[in-house]
């Protein structure tokens, strides 16, 4: 039906019957606010009819407001014709954190400013935080569980997807049937997730039956009978949250991230550390994320590492998240980081990965690369300089504190430092 009409409907079923007189008043006199939550909810076959409705009410009543909420991966800008403005929603700063935190309810031994402050030594696990539903996350882990916190990112995964497949549940009290192993729902999701990945648009959701028919085929790898497709993946949904249904018969990755870290585990479990490279170098964004993960579980690690070296901002995202990352292919990024912050378009981009670097300070290459981003700030570049500072307020040690105050005392850097900070 129409936008319009359907307006209408809402009015009745929230107790205000016969409201046509009153909306069409409204918006005669441009009055109206129509507020439209979640387009990516939108199932593929009805995309166009929605978009089409709302184009035709945006053109019929050109002075009223619209306001529309979509997820950035999943909007095209199909609305350009009608909208004044496209506007995304930045990521949560640290204040943002620590305000969501000062609501949630912590165990007497637990707390959020005992939660900021492991936030604040593991900056790997302070960027995941930036993302509301991730920060929720660790939020319950620590809160509701006995894990503690790790490090890196792919870590924080691997013990995230572990609660959410057995351990968080059973921490909460909360008893669900279960009646396939975690070891096979976890094949299954690592399989899921590289199909998926493999498609030109990775974020897009995938209709239910096709995802089942495809698991169809996974389970007798894992000895399991293809007609148990279907109760394997409602099973994933129902006690997970992993797989989510986005619109009627549509399902995805709750967040993009664990399709990307169960796709690095599928490389993995193949030892295909050649392949996910091919992947990276003919789709860098597509794969980036993929790669740095794989890095971070895999014992191919130093393989990847080697084939990155050519490009060696990627292969300084990776060393970050690789532990115990060999300490020559370290150095030997961070000459290539040293050469390029200088000076030039990349200098911006090879300081931000010597602070990723630096920011591991139990690494043996960690004051190297901290020696990088402090030689920034003496740019006269005014770029570059801002840009070390920048890069300083993602390393949680003492050196970096203290040389962020000294930009914050100095006239010319004090607006780029408390920047830094208020959004570090």
């Amino acid at each position: 039906m129409p936008l319009r009409d359907y307006v209408l409907t809402v009015f009745r079923d929230c107790g205000f019957p016969n409201a046509d007189t009153f909306v069409r008043r409204k918006l005669l006199k441009h009055e109206v606010l129509l507020l439209l939550d979640g387009l990516d909810e939108v199932g593929d076959p009805h995309l166009d009819d929605v978009l089409n409705a709302i184009r035709e009410f945006c053109n019929q009543y050109p002075h009223n407001h619209v306001g529309l909420t979509c997820r950035v991966a999943s909007y095209d800008r199909q609305l350009d014709d009608v909208s004044e403005a496209t506007i995304a929603l930045t990521a949560f700063n640290d204040i943002q954190i620590a305000a969501y935190l000062r609501h949630r309810s912590f165990p007497p031994s637990k707390s959020a400013l005992q939660l900021m402050i492991i936030l604040r030594e593991r900056p790997q696990i302070r960027a995941i935080c930036r993302n509301p539903l991730l920060l929720t996350i660790v939020t319950s882990l620590y809160a509701e569980t006995d894990y503690d916190l790790p490090s890196s990112r792919s870590e924080f995964y691997s013990t995230c997807v572990e609660a959410l497949l057995k351990r968080w549940d059973y921490s909460r009290q909360v008893d669900r049937k279960n009646r396939f192993q975690v070891s096979a729902k976890t094949r299954v999701l690592e399989r899921v997730a590289f199909r998926l990945q493999e498609r030109p648009e990775p974020a897009a959701d995938v209709a239910d039956q096709e995802l089942i028919d495809y698991v169809a085929t996974v389970l007798p790898d894992i000895g399991l009978g293809a007609e148990r497709a279907d109760d394997v993946v409602q099973e994933i949904v129902r006690n997970t949250g992993l797989l989510t249904y986005v619109a009627p018969a549509r399902l995805r990755f709750a967040h993009l991230t664990f399709q990307e870290f169960f796709a690095a585990r599928e490389f993995d479990s193949r030892s295909d550390a050649a392949g996910l490279f091919e992947r990276l170098h003919s789709n860098p964004i597509h794969w980036r994320e993929v790669t740095i993960l794989f890095c971070g579980i895999s014992r191919h690690a130093r393989e990847l590492i080697e084939l990155t070296l050519r490009d060696p901002l990627m292969a300084a995202a990776c060393i970050a998240e690789t532990e115990g990352a060999p300490v020559a292919l370290a150095h030997s990024v961070l000459s290539q980081l040293q050469h390029l912050s200088v000076s030039g378009p990349d200098a911006t981009g090879a300081l931000k990965a010597a602070s990723m670097m630096a920011a591991s300070g139990k690494a043996p290459w960690s004051s190297d690369a901290f020696a990088i981003v402090r030689m920034g700030l003496g740019s006269r570049d005014k770029a570059i300089a801002s840009a070390a500072i920048w890069a300083l307020a993602n390393v949680p040690t003492d050196e970096a504190a203290t040389e962020l105050v000294a930009a914050l005392q100095r006239e010319e850097t004090r607006e780029v430092a408390k920047s830094a900070l208020l959004s570090s």
